[in-house]
This record gives C-alpha cells, structure tokens and sequence, in this order.
C-alpha cells in the first residue's frame, strides 16, 4: 500500500529540498545567499536571516516555493532589522 511517502526517507528528503533551495538562492542576484538560512522539515522551507528589501525577502520566498516537493515556506526573514515573518503555503 502506498502512502504518499517513504517515512524512512523524510530527513534525505528535506536535505535535499534545503540543498536545492540553498543553490536557487545563491543564483538569485538581488540577495546575499550567505544572509539566509534554510531550514526544512517536513517538506516545509523556513528562511531565517536578514536582507536589504521587501523584495528581496519576497523573491527568496517564491525561490524557494519554485522547488519541487516544497510544501510551504516560512519566511522568517527581517528587513533591515524588523521582523516581517508570515506563512505561506505553496
């Protein structure tokens, strides 16, 4: 019986969806990728660290929601020191 996944393979899973979102964000020209950490756990991307501009932070987000098999990105990230988190699922 298939069950929409293989549970034993969850974490090799969410490594790999942080390797490929980690490798979009560095091709992403409008962000200091060494600014930003990712994280993901159950297929959910959470982006933590700070950038210049709303759009910045926007653009990491809907980079990371371009990946396959991300379920939903957290993003944490703060705007020249404010804090801007929201959720969204993608």
């Amino acid at each position: 019986m298939y069950e929409g996944g293989r549970p034993h393979e969850k974490t090799q899973d969410d490594a790999f969806i942080a390797a490929q979102v980690a490798a979009q964000l560095e091709q992403n020209p409008f962000l200091d990728s060494g600014s930003v950490s990712v994280s993901v756990q159950q297929r959910r991307v959470v982006l933590e660290g700070v950038v210049d501009t709303p759009e910045a932070s926007l653009r990491a987000e809907k980079d990371a929601l371009s990946i396959e098999g991300v379920y939903a990105c957290e993003n944490r990230l703060e705007i020249g020191g404010s804090n801007h988190g929201r959720v969204r699922d993608g």
